[in-house]
């Protein structure tokens, strides 16, 4: 459903993943990284403003257990009750699993891709200190 919208254009796919998007990428997903120099919190408002056009936003990360959720619920306290806010099930690698395509990023090897599935724990971990 959620790649059906994006080629629509109506949603924003919004891909808060870090050093684990070596796994490759989703066309059409902006990248906002949960952890950065900024906590997320902080930047929420802004994107609220920045993504205030949009009908619906979906959060994704690696598996969409830790970083989506946890940055969605933010991003829902903040923005219009109007807005929509969902999370893509099971994440880029849920997407992946689908078939759905996925742009490479560098032909990531076996090891790179399980460096960023490791990657994608550390983060979910750290964003879960956050809250």
């Amino acid at each position: 459903m959620v790649r059906d919208l994006l080629m629509k254009n109506l949603c924003l796919l919004v891909d808060l993943r870090g050093d684990d998007r070596a796994s490759g990428l989703i066309e059409g997903a902006v990248h906002e990284p949960a952890i950065g120099a900024v906590p997320f919190p902080t930047r929420v408002p802004n994107l609220v403003q920045q993504w205030a056009d949009q009908n619906l936003v979906v959060f994704t990360c690696q598996y969409s257990a830790h970083r989506a959720p946890q940055c969605a619920n933010w991003y829902r306290q903040v923005t219009s009750k109007q807005q929509r806010v969902a999370i893509l099930t099971g994440g880029f690698r849920g997407w992946e699993a689908k078939g759905l395509p996925v742009q490479s990023v560098e032909a990531a090897e076996q090891e790179q891709q399980a460096a960023a599935d490791r990657a994608a724990i550390v983060a979910g971990s750290r964003i879960i200190g956050l809250a």
